[in-house]
C-alpha cells in the first residue's frame, strides 16, 4: 500500500469475504495493530465478530478496539 510516494506499508491480508469482498481483516507487518474493513458504513454484528474471533486466534489484542461510528 502506499500512502504517498515515498512512503509505503506492507499489509496482510488474514480475512477476506471472496464472494462479494465486502469485509476483511488486515494487519500491518507486525502484531500491533489491525484493522477490520467493510465496504459499508455498518458491518454486520456476526461478520464483525467473526473477525474479531479471527484476530484473538491469530493472536491479535482485542480487548482495546475502537470502532469508528459513521452515522
Amino acid at each position: 500500500m502506499s500512502f504517498f510516494e515515498p512512503f509505503y506499508g506492507a499489509d496482510i491480508v488474514f480475512e477476506l469475504d471472496h464472494d462479494n469482498y465486502q469485509s476483511s481483516l488486515v494487519s500491518g507487518p507486525d502484531k500491533s495493530y489491525f484493522w477490520i474493513l467493510a465496504r459499508e458504513p455498518k458491518i454486520r454484528e456476526d461478520i464483525k465478530q467473526v473477525l474479531i474471533a479471527k484476530a484473538a486466534s491469530l493472536g491479535f489484542d482485542t480487548k482495546q478496539l475502537i470502532f469508528v461510528s459513521h452515522d
